[in-house]
């Protein structure tokens, strides 16, 4: 009896270290290993003598991969190889958590061909067991079985259901779709020649971007500016009539004194503008009272005296870059204003990163615009940020809208960036090319409004040398005007689009030769219904609740270099981009948007700061 339960440990002992020979593979390093859409697929190839070859291929899915689907294996090899052990194409069942692993056996042509159908397996390395080892461990473990029944029915049976127990682990170790691969590609030597294996894993994936409960604060999609027409330049009606022209929706009436503004306001209104800050002496007086009582009552008469232009005021401008001591007076008139007029919005716009703690009054940039929030109460986040500077790009444009944009989500807020258009002091004379990167940035990054600065330099800024704005006080147009102009007949149909979508992720792809993003950046992989892209050069891409994708050049110079190629390489077809001349959705290969390379594979060049809002057919 003692000899038989010795028997039967030591073979069951010999079935387990057997099977367990498959994870061997593991421990190796893969020939390839790729992970994306929440796959990771992993090739190994070890030899197994001087004809045969160990192969396996191990899928896995992360826990939150639940819109893969319909995944198969298809292995590819040279010509001087035979696969003689496992299917070339398989098609797997692995649920999200899990993990499968096939295994195959490749034979030198030659080899076959000599000994005949059945692989030479003697002289197995301890190195690559692989599925040859583990099926045999099996066999064996079975045979042994089949002797134990006959000794002892009851033992033997036992055995069996044992090496039942083992038969896994020898042989596990390890909307709209569109359909994506995954590549794997290596090589392996045989008797002194490398051979190339291909492990090609396809499957469908389908992706519905999480919805958000979105931001807030504002009625639709302006374009506006910052710094204006000033004093008695505001009654001018001509200037307001270019301003109209230039494409501006919405812009601050900055004239203090109201029977200026009220002049304004009626040109405003006859050219099909609305007032998105008026600036009142008045509420500068406001800021300055403690007592709230005094405060309602000095907004109540403002209130009463613009009565009659309410219909194109849609907000009151308070103050710019306010410190945070400044922010419990802002909060009580903002406060009045949310009781006394609650139809309109409050205008007051925040510094920058670059500015000091002290410029800030607090600890840090974010602590500045968390205290603003939490005690003045503001409709939307307003903030400048001046990138291009005379010697060179200053750092931080970046991660200061990735700051922003976070922040106004957390608390939703709508957001918008005020950008620089006018050469002054340090910063450069933009190209129209800059200008674009600048607005296309904002929309990329989800920004619900974007305002220029400046539109106008008065008669102190042309002292002070400032120059290329859109026009002056002498009436000069610059050609920034043009510029301008140009941009806002596609600004306002993309803006308008994109106006009532929330940004869920933005992602800048890896520029050729490396180089580090700012604080706050991602490192683009495979998502959403863009899948896998290829560029040139780095470009950013900003995603949206319906799906839909806009990609933004990163580059912005006027170069040949910064012309930079998308290619496609998930997205086979039903590509669709919004076509800002009809505001309507249509199909990007069929217009020319996007072409084929010689491979088949859908492209795009984007010219130096441009921009393109795409989707998927059927998303």
């Amino acid at each position: 009896m003692k000899k038989n339960i010795i028997s039967i440990v030591c073979a069951l002992a010999l079935s387990l270290a057997l099977s367990l020979c498959v994870f061997a593979t593991e421990d190796s390093a893969p020939a390839a290993s790729v992970t994306k859409d929440g796959i990771t697929a992993e090739l190994y190839l070890l030899p197994v003598n001087e004809t045969e070859i160990s192969a396996s291929v191990s899928v896995a899915l992360a826990e939150d991969a639940a819109n893969i689907s319909n995944i198969s294996v298809e292995l590819t090899i040279a010509d001087e190889l035979v696969l003689t052990s496992g299917e070339a194409l398989t098609k797997l069942n692995v649920a999200p958590g899990e993990s499968q692993m096939l295994y195959y056996t490749l034979v030198n042509r030659d080899a076959v061909e000599t000994v005949g159908s059945t692989p030479v397996t003697e002289e197995l390395e301890a190195k690559g067991c692989g599925a040859i080892v583990s099926g045999t461990a099996v066999i064996f473990a079975l045979i042994m079985s089949v002797f134990f029944i006959a000794k002892n029915p009851k033992r033997g049976a036992a055995f069996m259901f044992a090496c039942l127990m083992i038969l896994p682990l020898a042989f596990s170790a390890g909307a709209v779709t569109t359909e994506r691969k995954i590549n794997l590609e290596g090589t392996v030597g045989l008797d002194g020649t490398e051979y190339p294996v291909t492990a090609l894993i396809t499957y469908d994936h389908s992706f519905t971007e999480q919805k958000s409960e979105g931001t807030d604060g504002m009625e639709k999609f302006e374009i506006t500016y910052y710094w204006g027409p000033q004093g008695q330049d505001l009654c001018n009606e001509e200037y307001i009539k270019k301003i109209a022209e230039c494409g501006f929706t919405s812009i601050p009436v900055e004239g203090y004194d109201p029977t200026i503004n009220k002049t304004a306001l009626g040109y405003l209104r006859k050219y099909g503008m609305t007032c998105s800050g008026i600036a009142d002496y008045r509420i500068l007086n406001a800021l300055a009272i403690s007592d709230q009582t005094a405060i309602d009552a000095y907004i109540q008469d403002i209130v009463n005296d613009y009565k009659d232009y309410l219909d194109v005021i849609k907000a009151w401008w308070i103050k710019d870059e306010p410190s945070a001591t400044d922010f419990p007076a802002l909060g009580r008139v903002v406060d009045a204003i949310h009781r006394i007029d609650p139809e309109r919005k409050t205008m007051i716009n925040l510094f920058p990163t670059y500015a000091s703690d002290t410029q800030l009054a607090t600890k840090g940039y974010q602590q500045y615009l968390d205290q603003f929030i939490s005690v003045v109460n503001p409709d939307y986040i307003s903030y400048d940020h001046y990138h291009f500077q005379k010697t060179q790009a200053r750092k931080g444009f970046f991660e200061n809208i990735e700051i922003i944009r976070d922040t106004a989500i957390a608390n939703g807020l709508d957001p918008m960036l005020i950008i620089l258009l006018t050469e002054h002091m340090s910063y450069a004379d933009l190209t129209k090319y800059q200008v674009e990167w600048e607005v296309n940035m904002c929309l990329t990054y989800g920004m619900k409004r974007v305002s220029y600065f400046t539109y106008w330099l008065s008669q102190d800024l042309l002292d002070q040398g400032w120059s290329n704005a859109c026009m002056d006080t002498q009436g000069k147009i610059y050609p920034h005007y043009y510029d301008v102009q140009e941009i806002n007949k596609w600004l306002l149909p993309l803006g308008t689009e994109l106006f009532d979508k929330t940004s869920t992720a933005v992602f800048h792809t890896r520029s050729k030769g490396g180089g580090s993003l700012e604080k706050g950046c991602e490192r683009y992989t495979s998502y959403g219904d863009l899948g896998e892209v290829d560029a040139d050069a780095s470009v950013v891409i900003g995603f949206f609740d319906d799906g839909s994708f806009m990609i933004t050049n990163k580059m912005y110079t006027d170069t040949e270099n910064s012309r930079n190629t998308v290619r496609f390489l998930d997205v086979a077809s039903g590509l669709e981009y919004f076509d800002t001349v009809s505001a309507s959705w249509k199909d990007a290969e069929a217009d020319g948007i996007v072409t084929r390379n010689e491979n088949g594979i859908l492209c795009r060049t984007f010219e130096p700061g441009a921009g393109m809002l795409f989707r998927v057919k059927g998303k």
